[in-house]
């Protein structure tokens, strides 16, 4: 700070910080001058904090579109209880762009959708927003289905086990399907998920009974 006199510090205080003239004629200018330093210093970290915490606030706006992936095996539709509209994904896998403030309405009056995976949210940042980037570290998509199924029984059961819930069903019929068509034909993976999910292939169970 350039060496001021005693009217110019006073001058700064009242302009600058809405300290009394009157209050200050009786101080020294060392005292003025660290009055100052600590009004100085108290707004830089103001503004530090300010800066922190607005970078925390999501830069998405209510109207931008998020991809979103269908994490069922089947058709699932979802209304708008906002504007009716409706979504329609016809199977596994399929991926559809929703508005923010529809996912965050979702959010807020049924996370389970997010959470069990009938609906996988793609935007890392949205997902990091909402608490799902750990629920998704391990998920079913399109692209890795087949490699899960060439894992070894026990990392297999651990990928199983840390599927969000509505994955594991999509999981099971996904392996019916490959076991009658004869792309997933070891005899050792098919008994440990029919005992895993107590459903018998060839039965072809309900999987009502199974998840």
């Amino acid at each position: 700070m350039a060496k001021l006199n005693k009217a110019d510090l006073i001058k700064k205080l009242v302009e600058d910080y809405g300290y009394e003239a009157e209050d200050l004629k009786l101080l020294t200018n060392a005292k003025l001058q660290t009055m100052i330093k600590d009004e100085e210093e108290e707004a830089l970290e103001l503004e530090s904090r300010t800066t922190r915490m607005s970078s925390k606030v999501s830069k998405i706006k209510d109207e931008d579109y998020i991809a979103v992936m269908s994490g069922e095996k089947g058709t699932f539709i979802h209304r708008s209880l906002q504007t009716g509209r409706e979504w329609v994904f016809e199977d596994f896998g399929q991926v559809d762009k929703m508005p923010f403030r529809e996912l965050l309405t979702l959010r807020n009056t049924s996370f389970a959708v997010f959470k069990g995976g009938y609906l996988v949210i793609l935007d890392p940042v949205v997902q990091k927003e909402f608490g799902l980037t750990e629920i998704y570290n391990n998920i079913l998509t399109p692209e890795n289905v087949e490699d899960v199924f060439k894992k070894d029984i026990e990392e297999l059961e651990k990928f199983i086990d840390s599927l969000p819930e509505a994955m594991k069903a999509t999981l099971i019929l996904i392996a019916r399907d490959m076991v009658e068509a004869k792309t997933l034909d070891s005899s050792t993976k098919i008994e440990f998920l029919e005992k895993k999910f107590n459903f018998s292939f060839k039965d072809n169970a309900p999987l009502d009974d199974v998840v």
